[in-house]
């Protein structure tokens, strides 16, 4: 299987174990990695944070140029999505017409800075299916129109 994998490939990371995880399983990875998107040092401070913080900036624009490129360049079978707070709901529907299942992993808690989510709330519908690890993520997914919702451990 082709997956598109996105999210903050740090060393360490859950999201880069689980990237390593698809590749021992034998499939086919085209990563994205977020964090020079969010994390470029030649971008001044502030902006790097309005970037993290709000979704705003060069950055923001560019990361969700280079998703919507990358999955069509790729043809993926899959689309996982490690953080998707800075997708916007625009991006997620042009990932749809590619055909891919899309699922967004999250280990977040939503009742804690709501308006850090304000996008990844507007695409929930759009997703095929929501990875949570916190059962209070549920509700807020419910109510703004998750498809599937599978629970799984942290």
């Amino acid at each position: 299987m082709r997956i598109l994998h996105t999210g903050p490939f740090e060393v360490g990371s859950f999201t880069e174990s689980r990237r390593r995880a698809f590749e021992k399983l034998g499939h086919e990875v085209i990563g994205l990695d977020q964090v020079p998107y969010f994390r470029n040092p030649r971008l001044p401070f502030m902006i790097r944070k309005a970037q993290m913080h709000s979704h705003i900036g060069p950055g923001v624009w560019r990361y969700n140029r280079d998703i919507r490129k990358r999955a069509r360049d790729a043809k993926p079978d899959l689309i996982y999505v490690d953080v998707g707070a800075h997708l916007w709901p625009e991006t997620v529907a042009d990932l749809r017409t590619t055909g891919a299942q899309i699922v967004h992993f999250t280990g977040e808690d939503f009742a804690f800075r709501t308006y850090f989510y304000r996008h990844l709330f507007k695409a929930v519908p759009l997703y095929d299916v929501h990875v949570i690890v916190l059962p209070p993520s549920r509700p807020y997914l419910e109510e703004r129109g998750a498809r599937k919702i599978i629970m799984s451990a942290p």
